[in-house]
């Protein structure tokens, strides 16, 4: 377990990095008043890495799982911060919502290690995608009822922040192996 916390913190490194690089366009998305926005982008964003994986185009998993670590967050965060309407964000605090949701995503995937299991580590990429995919469906079935459990939603997308590190995990070994 202690091998798999030091690569799930690798791999949350850089999710992390992207996230500050770009935390000015995530404010500006979050004051955006479309609750689906983040889904949206999701679905787009596996439909890209399935299509990678069906041409065999390896060459950029690593990025698009990031991308995907970082709007799965954003996606969270939106739901469940109090954002403040301002015209400045301010980073610090941006970055620090970012921290405060993966920790929690962290707990959350070790109180349902039944569920993740380690099944993960033999899985191929392909299988990890379509979870993904699966999880976005969920949500979108989710949105798309009238009154959506909001902790079902949270929940769904903890997995899919869950299931990109795991990718992230698998792409650092196979580059190690």
């Amino acid at each position: 377990m202690e091998r798999t916390t030091e690569q799930y913190n690798d791999a949350v490194l850089k999710g992390r990095n992207w996230f500050q690089h770009n935390a000015i366009m995530f404010w500006a998305l979050w004051q955006l008043n479309k609750s689906k926005i983040f889904t949206e982008i999701l679905l787009k964003t596996c439909s890209d890495i399935s299509d990678r994986e069906k041409q065999k185009r390896h060459e950029d998993y690593e990025l698009q799982y990031i991308i995907f670590l970082s709007y799965a967050v954003a996606s969270i965060i939106k739901m469940t911060a109090n954002i403040p309407e301002r015209d400045a964000p301010d980073e610090d605090f941006i970055v620090g919502l970012f921290e405060k949701e993966i920790a929690i995503c962290k707990d959350f995937l070790l109180s349902n290690k039944k569920h993740y299991d380690d099944a993960w580590r033999l899985a191929p990429i392909q299988s990890i995608t379509r979870s993904i995919m699966k999880v976005i469906l969920e949500i979108k079935d989710l949105e798309n009822t009238i009154r959506a459990p909001e902790n079902r939603l949270i929940d769904a997308y903890r997995d899919i922040v869950n299931y990109c590190i795991f990718a992230l995990i698998r792409i650092d070994e196979a580059r190690n192996a």
